[in-house]
């Protein structure tokens, strides 16, 4: 038989234990706190009508230029003469992954399951575009406005890019 001091603590921890799991079953775990009105999620990049596109920056050599969306961050679009407007042709330099030298895979993806292939696709050899990787040139000529995904796949290196051609 217990002691009465044995009993008592007996059934402070039953207590305890008890009160724990009643107020664990009444808690709501699933219910995530509310975002304040000044806090957004980040939109994915190309959603819905490319907002937003892939962001565009001039500083580098004066056209502007486009991280890919890729895990490895190793891949760059750089537009010459700027976003082309549809049935302009637009030329639109690469650099691809650390050392890749095999020519890489890129497809114009746009509105209604339009695919486009480049016009051309060259390998350069020299540039003044400071960016790592193997660098190639292509050209495209789209022919509808609307969001593009430039979806390049080369060695290792797979991204997109997103732009709005305008009308």
């Amino acid at each position: 038989m217990l002691s009465k001091m044995h009993s008592t603590l007996w059934l402070r921890l039953l207590s305890c234990s008890l009160m724990l799991f009643v107020l664990m079953a009444c808690s709501n775990s699933t219910v995530a706190p509310a975002l304040s009105p000044t806090v957004s999620p980040t939109p994915k990049l190309g959603a819905s009508g490319c907002y937003p596109p892939s962001p565009l920056d001039k500083s580098n050599i004066g056209s502007p230029e486009a991280p890919a969306t890729t895990p490895a961050q190793d891949l760059w679009s750089l537009f010459l003469g700027g976003i082309p407007a549809v049935k302009e042709w637009g030329k639109i330099i690469w650099r691809i992954g650390a050392s890749f030298r095999d020519p890489p895979h890129i497809v114009g993806l746009g509105p209604h399951g339009l695919r486009l292939l480049p016009l051309f696709l060259e390998r350069h050899t020299g540039s003044n575009w400071n960016r790592p990787g193997g660098e190639w040139g292509t050209a495209f000529n789209f022919p509808v406005a609307g969001c593009w995904d430039l979806h390049v796949t080369g060695g290792t290196t797979v991204g997109d890019v997103w732009i709005v051609i305008s009308s």
